[in-house]
């Protein structure tokens, strides 16, 4: 089969430390299966946001307690998965949650030393595991622990810390990345497998969460969605494929006030894909 979504691909082409659509175990009670609108679960790609502490970890000194921006995502519904955030002062993520059918299947906490990402833990039907990151110039070390096994890999960054390049633990799964001046991914090369991305003018769903881009790719890319894993300044509307192995992908929006997407659509499906609330 020719198709297949942005959201499979690019989640398995940024995501290997994890296989494509797997769920975490430990203290979360299981619920049924079932795919999300517009996709399988997973990730997806590279974000947008501002450098804080330099190119690595993200947002402005500080924490604790909950944010009073608008227009921060609180809340995507998608079939039948609810997906909810939690955010410190400084407007970057501390908890996200999944629920499917009103039952908890992950919950992911994520901490910070000063204005930089360094640790994540997640806990999930299917497995449980905790990541640390250190840094170093242009490069992000990432390193995923769970029971009995231990996965590396290294995000190249810019200095305005947008994603350029990953080294997999295996070059099977090594990528490279361009990015438009606003710090949207215009275009990816997995193995050969390559696309040009076209983004609208709005302002992209993960826009006020305050972390440099490489970070919004990777955390949309495991612990949120991966159809909605490249709208941080902005958002996708093309997805263009070099070779003919998959057809082409369009996305289209409702927008709230403010232009942020309020319900997305994919072009395989008439029905809404997923729909966002953003806090006030």
């Amino acid at each position: 089969m020719k198709k297949l979504l942005l959201v499979a691909f690019i989640a398995c082409s940024l995501m290997n430390l994890q296989s494509c659509a797997n769920y975490g175990d430990d203290n979360v009670a299981p619920s049924g299966g079932g795919n999300n609108g517009g996709g399988n679960n997973g990730g997806g790609n590279n974000g947008g946001g501002n450098n804080g502490g330099g190119n690595n970890g993200g947002g402005n000194n500080g924490g604790g307690g909950n944010t009073t921006t608008a227009n921060l995502p609180v809340k995507i519904t998608t079939g039948d998965d609810i997906i909810e955030f939690k955010y410190n002062n400084d407007d970057r993520f501390t908890q996200i949650t999944k629920k499917r059918k009103g039952s908890l299947y992950e919950k992911t906490d994520f901490e910070y030393s000063g204005d930089t990402l360094k640790f994540v833990k997640k806990l999930g039907v299917n497995e449980s595991y905790t990541v640390d990151f250190n840094y170093s110039k242009d490069t992000v070390f990432i390193t995923r622990n769970s029971s009995n096994k231990k996965y590396e890999e290294k995000y190249i960054i810019d200095n305005q810390g947008s994603l350029l390049e990953i080294k997999s633990y295996s070059t099977t799964f090594n990528r490279i990345f361009n990015n438009d001046s606003n710090g949207n991914i215009i275009f990816f090369n997995n193995n050969g497998h390559q696309a040009n991305l076209k983004h609208d003018n709005k302002n992209g769903i993960f826009k006020n969460v305050k972390l440099p881009y490489w970070a919004k790719a990777y955390i949309a890319a495991y612990y949120i969605h991966s159809s909605i894993n490249y709208n941080y300044s902005n958002n996708v509307v093309n997805v263009d494929y070099v070779s003919n192995a998959w057809n082409d992908e369009h996305f289209t929006y409702s927008y709230n006030k403010d232009n942020f997407p309020s319900q997305v659509y994919h072009s395989y499906s008439s029905s809404v894909a997923f729909q966002i609330e953003y806090s006030k």
